[in-house]
This record gives C-alpha cells, structure tokens and sequence, in this order.
C-alpha cells in the first residue's frame, strides 16, 4: 500500500501533468513516419510522400545530405534521391529527432533569464542532446550485435527509443526551468540520483513526466515503457513483449555514463555496462567493442543529423575533461564527506564527554555548568550564559561563565514591556545557532556579556513542549567548525540534561512543599489532640471543681470555728496546716479550670516595656529566697528603643511572662536572669527572651515542659501548670512559646507577638523608675 498524499503535493503534480499535456505536439508527419519506423515492410513511395507534405522537414533533409558529403549538393535535390542515399532507416530516426529537437527548443529568452539570475546549474541541452545521440548510436549497435536474438529490437528501433529516452528531462526544464535547476544544484552537492531528488522537490520525477509526454505525442507503447522504465533493474521489468528492448537501452545509458559523452544530470552511483548484460541476457564483452568506436559512431551521427555536434577527436577530448570534472567533483565530494565524519566523530566524543561530566550531579547548576564547559569546547567560545524561564515567576534566569565554565554571575531579569508575549515559543521557533533576533536581543544583554549582543549566537534548548532555554554564545567557529545539521545531535543531549535538571528541580520543590504540607498538617492534628485534652480537661475541671467545692467549704468553715475553740498551740497548728490544705486544692481546681477554659482576650495597644516591667513585679513577689543558695539570682531587664506597641491582652501577657521568669529564678544554680525585647528584622515580629545561666533542663523536661502538671523538682513542691498556662495564653494572643536548654548552660524561653497593623505608634518604652533599673534582687 502507498502512503497517502499530502493533498497539496498531489495538486501539485497534477497541475505539472496538465502543463506537459498543454506542450506542443508532433507533427501529423513525424507521427506517421515514427510508425512506420516500427514496422521491417516500408513503402519506399509512402516514405517519400510523407516528407516532401512538409517542406520544412524537406530542407531540413536536403540539408544533411549535403552535410553527410559523399556526393555534391547539386547531385541530390529531390527528396526521392536523398531517402536512396541515406537509407530508410537513417531518413526516419534523422526526420524523428531533428522535429523533436526543434520542438522542444530553448524558449527565446531563456538564456538571457539564466544569465541574469546567475545560474551556474542550468540545464545544458547541447550536453543532453549528446548524451541522447550516443545511447541511441550505443543501443542500435548492441542490437546490430544480436541479430540473432529475437527479443533484441530492430537496430532503427533501438536507436530511436535511445534518442528518446531521456525526454523526461526536456519537458521537466521546459515547463519548470527554476525549480529544476535547483533540483540539478542539489543532486551534484549531494552526490544524489536526480530522480529522488526530483521526486522531493518537484514532486514527480522526469521517467513519469517523459510517460505522460509520451503519450500525449501518441509514440507507441515499446516508447512509453522506455522512458518510464529504462533505469529500473531488469529484475524488477514487468514480463512484456518488449522487455528486451528496455533492457538494451539500459546498458546503452551506462555505456554512454561511462564515457562520459553528453551529460543527462545523473550524479548517482553508476552500473556496470558488462553486469547489466548479463542481466538482462546479452553478450557481456559486447559493451567494450562498441565504446572503442562509439565516439567516432557520435560524432558521424551528429553531423548527420546537423546537430552541430564537434568531430570525433574533440568529442574525446570533452569526454575526457567531462571525466575528470567528474572525478574532481568526486574528490572534492569525498574531501566533505570525511570533514562531515570527523564534525560528527567530535561531536560523539563531545556527548561522550558531557555523558561523563554529567553523571555526578542532577541539579541545575551543575548542569548547567557542564553545558557551559561542553559549549566552549564545541563552539571555541569564551562566554557562555544559559538563558530559562522561572518556575515560579515571568522572570527569566540567566547564568553566565567562562570558557572554563566558572561562574560570571546569575541574575532574575524582568521581560522589557515590548517583550514577545510568549518568549519560549520565539525561541524555539529561532534559527540554531543564529544570530541574535531583535526580540531576544534584550535577552541576551541581560546575560551581561562582555563585549555586547552583536557578536553573541543563539542556540535554542528545548526542555519541553511550550517550554524552552537558551545557550548564547560568542563561539566564532560554531557555523564553520560545525554546521547545525551536525551540532544538532549534540543540542538535543543538551536539552535533555537540562530538561532533567528541571525535572528534578520541580521534584524537590514539590517535596519540599509536601514537607511543610505534612508538618503543617501533624502540627494541625497536634493542636487538635490538644484542643481536644483541653476541652476534656475543662469538663473534668468543671466537674470537680462542682464536686469538691462543697467539701472544701465545709473543711475550711469548720477548720475556722475549730480555730475559735482550740486553745492549744499545737491544735491550732494543725487547724492552720488544714485550711491551707484546702486553699491550695481550691487554687488548683482553680488554675486547672483557667488553663482548660481560659477567659477570652480583650486585646488593646500596650507597651511592652511596661508589661515586662510589671511582669518583673510579679515575679519578685511570687518567688521566696532560698535560705540554702549562697547568692539570689539577678534580673536584668532589656528594651530596644523605638519598639512598636502590640495589640494584646495585657494581663494574659503578664502572667505568661511572669511565669517565665519564675521558672528562670527558682532554676539551680541560676546567678543571672536576663529579660530582653526586641524586634526580628526579617518579618518584623516582637520577641522576648528570657535567659538564665542555671543547669539547664534535660531533654526529656524541655519536651514536656508545657504538659500540665508536669515537673522534675521533688514532689510537692509546685502544681507543674505554670509554663503550659502562660503558652496558652500566648497562644490565645496570636504568639507562641518555646523553650531552649542546654544541660549546664542555662534555659532560654522565647515568647514571639505579631505586632498589630493598627499597633500605633513607635514610642519609647514608658516604665517607672522602679523598672527603669538594670537589676532587680529577686
């Protein structure tokens, strides 16, 4: 099954098969004498008949006898005395080709417009016409060789299909003189059988053209399957009547190839006249004793014919500079193919190398730096700068080096307002390894390149569809020492290394957000199973507190009217010891039911400064000197000027402040608590921190510091809700508590507030003369 046309190419060709129907037909003579020209039995007064209705073909007659010269011109002047001294068979190939070849006759004019346009490549008609006369004199003589074969044709019938073999290419370049000569053009460059190449830019090649010409000059069926056939293998020939015949002329266009009589734009490989033979069942020796007088058999026939054709030494001498044209433009072929082979083995080692580079690392400046070091050795560049897209941004990111590949700098750049709406797409559509567009120029400028955008290339990296970077270099042997067709294998490994480093650039971004997903969603499910503790613990504290409110009232009522009665010291004591048994339940219930369901914050500008310095207050009288601690701790408290007034609960600050300080001052060993506020430069957050030079908390006392009821000091000695109250109530201000502890260095609490966007005014902190000290004793 063919493939489908594309719908354009199809019109195409049937437009181009129009334009050979609409060339000029054969005459009624030329048709009538080429039929007879088939057939062994001639009616000599047919013959004379025929050409004596044309008098132009008469002249025409007249004149080659007199250019044959074997008798004078006065001697022959009728048509009658010329067909008996020329022959019937030399009559009608001669009458045949010379009305072809006036028909087919340059335009007028034509050689001008090749002079003008400078085309070196244009068709040579007198070198096709010189080709077609020694396949015609080569085919009757290998049928002149195999009389005896019956399936070899008549030697007339062999030389006129050889004469017209190749009319393909006549009707080709009458009808589309450009666009054949650029097919001409690139069948010499690439070494190329003109057929395919005509096929790619025409459409069809010249053996279909020469059919369909054939058949609309009505030439009979054995000339159809000449023109459209000869150069198939004799293989592949359909089994016909004359088969044979198409396979003589096949050897007599690779005699004439090898010769290199007349040129038929055949640049591709040759074949071999003695195996053609052989193929097709001829004597294969029969080629070399014909090429030994072909040219003087070309050069008889040519001025026969009053082709003006030169004699048989100067057509040697044209076959023998034809040859070694031939054989330079073979050399010179070869010369470029074996600089294309070692182009193409650099840049297999140059993807090698990269290979090698790249394999230590994936992240994207890595990978860019291995480019940039491939780029200068490929490009002989010494600044390279790899232009992309942000991930994030419409910025564009651009990273420039050294020939080296050390960094020069890396820079974010904002597209210019008359920057392409869509500046990937202009990239991927830009030439390979071109000179900068102008709407990429701004691109490259921001590259910073050291001697400006004029001398620098682009080489466009696509990573993905819709998505491409770019390699801006100022390499100066890029288009010499490497044409794109060859650096393209390269840019491609490129572009997949960066596309990988993307890849993975993208991957660690979506791990790193899917890390902060998940610990915000485990911090979310924490607060949410303390929220639900705490909800429990203020039903439990409720209840009890409802449960042991009656008892506790009872216990201290009675202890007080005991305490009325009781004369002995010793009694009142104990009474004592009992009332204060009761007042400490009552004040847990008490705090337990104000951390489980705390008061709502009225929030309000405050200034920090006066509430550490009550906090300070507090704290001093809540703590009791330690008769067994050879020197009492020492606050000492400090305020940044110019902080600015935050919008909490004042008192619910206070306290956790408070209880913060408490715990620095009644910590071991502690000389020295100092209390400082002050803002972070980063996000603007007000921070205070309470630091002692105490032992330290273990691991295990810093993890559940804020666990309710929690406490490594001995037994009985405080509730463990003082640091869990005052983190709720930060929390309940927007803020958050944390705790930092060394063993034997000291703890350190930090209290974070997000000051208020109405926070008011930067003012210096107001504190009384009592706060405004550096030191308080506890």
């Amino acid at each position: 099954m063919q493939p489908k046309q594309d719908p354009s190419t199809a019109r195409r060709i049937e437009l181009i098969l129009e334009q050979i129907e609409a060339l000029p037909t054969l005459s009624s003579v030329a048709a009538r004498l080429l039929r007879a020209s088939s057939s062994s039995e001639v009616d000599f007064k047919e013959i004379v008949t025929l050409i004596e209705s044309d008098p132009a073909l008469t002249a025409r007659l007249l004149a080659l006898c007199r250019r044959a010269g074997s008798v004078t011109s006065e001697e022959i002047s009728t048509v009658e005395r010329a067909v008996v001294h020329l022959g019937f068979d030399a009559v009608r190939a001669a009458a045949l080709s010379v009305h072809i070849y006036d028909l087919m006759a340059e335009p007028p004019g034509r050689e001008l417009d090749k002079q003008e346009e400078g085309d070196a490549r244009a068709f040579d008609r007198r070198a096709y016409w010189r080709r077609s006369i020694a396949v015609a004199c080569a085919a009757e003589a290998l049928a002149e060789e195999h009389r005896a074969d019956s399936r070899v044709p008549l030697p007339t019938e062999a030389f006129a299909c050889g004469m017209l073999h190749g009319v393909g290419l006549l009707a080709l370049e009458y009808i589309l003189p450009r666009s054949f000569a650029r097919v001409i053009e690139l069948a010499e460059r690439t070494q190329r059988d003109i057929a395919d190449v005509e096929r790619a830019v025409i459409g069809l090649d010249h053996y279909t053209a020469g059919r369909r010409l054939a058949e609309h000059w009505g030439l009979p069926r054995v000339l159809h399957d000449v023109i459209w056939m000869h150069a198939m293998p004799f293989e592949s020939l359909p089994d016909v009547a004359h088969r044979k015949t198409i396979g003589v002329v096949g050897v007599a266009v690779a005699m004439a190839r090898r010769l290199h009589i007349g040129s038929a734009c055949d640049f591709g490989p040759p074949s071999d006249p003695a195996s053609l033979c052989r193929a097709c069942g001829l004597d294969p020796d029969a080629p070399l004793r014909i090429e030994r007088l072909l040219h003087e058999r070309v050069a008889e026939r040519a001025r026969a014919l009053g082709l003006d054709e030169p004699g048989s030494d100067q057509l040697l001498l044209e076959s023998i500079a034809q040859a070694n044209h031939h054989l330079a433009r073979m050399r010179s072929s070869f010369a470029e193919r074996e600089r294309t082979a070692q182009r193409q083995t650099e840049v297999l080692g140059a993807i090698a190398a990269f290979h090698r580079a790249s394999l230590a690392t994936s992240d994207m400046p890595g990978v860019c730096a291995h480019i940039a070091l491939s780029a200068a050795r490929m490009l002989r560049a010494d600044f390279i700068a790899i232009v992309r897209p942000s991930a994030d941004s419409d910025r564009w990111e651009t990273r420039s080096y050294r020939a080296d590949a050390e960094p020069i700098a890396t820079n974010l750049v904002d597209p210019p307002d008359d920057a392409a709406d869509d500046l990937s797409e202009a990239l991927a559509a830009s030439e390979c390894n071109g000179p900068v567009v102008s709407q990429l120029r701004w691109l490259c400028e921001a590259a910073s390149p050291p001697n400006g955008a004029d001398e620098l290339r682009v080489i466009p990296l696509i990573i993905a569809p819709g998505r491409a970077c770019a390699l801006i270099h100022n390499g100066s042997g890029g288009e010499k020492h490497c044409s794109r067709t060859t650096l393209q294998p390269l840019v491609s490994v490129w572009s997949a290394a960066l596309a990988g480093a993307d890849v993975n650039e993208d991957a660690e971004r979506l791990n790193e957000a899917l890390a902060d997903t998940n610990r915000n969603l485990v911090e979310a499910r924490e607060k949410l199973v303390e929220i639900e503790a705490l909800k429990r613990l203020a039903e439990f504290s409720a209840g009890a507190a409802h449960e042991m409110n009656n008892p506790l009232t009872v216990i201290y009522g009675r202890a007080q009217l005991l305490a009325e009665r009781v004369a002995s010291q010793r009694d009142m004591r104990s009474l004592e010891a009992i009332e204060q048994a009761a007042t400490k339940l009552s004040d847990i219930m008490t705090s337990l039911r104000l951390f489980a369901d705390p008061p709502r914050p009225s929030p309000a500008e405050a200034d920090i400064g006066n509430i550490l310095g009550r906090a300070l207050r507090q704290a001093s009288s809540r703590v009791t000197p330690d008769p067994a601690r050879l020197h009492r701790p020492r606050v000492r408290l400090i305020v940044e000027q110019s902080l600015p007034k935050v919008r909490v609960d004042a008192e619910q600050i206070v306290l956790a402040v408070t209880e913060a300080i408490v715990n620095s001052l009644e910590a071991d060993q502690t000389r020295i608590v100092e209390v400082r506020a002050h803002q972070d430069p980063a996000d603007g957050r007000l921070i205070i921190c309470v630091r002692d030079d105490g032992g330290g908390m273990s691991d295990h006392a810093v993890k559940h510091a804020f666990d309710p009821f929690f406490s490594e000091k001995k037994a009985g000695r405080k509730q463990g809700l003082g640091l869990a109250r005052a983190r709720r109530l930060v929390g309940l201000n927007g803020g958050d508590m944390a705790i930092r502890s060394v063993p034997g260095q000291g703890t350190t609490v930090l209290i974070t507030l997000d000051p208020n966007a109405d926070g008011g005014e930067h003012a210096a902190p107001e504190r009384d003369d009592e706060d405004a000290t550096d030191s308080i004793a506890a």
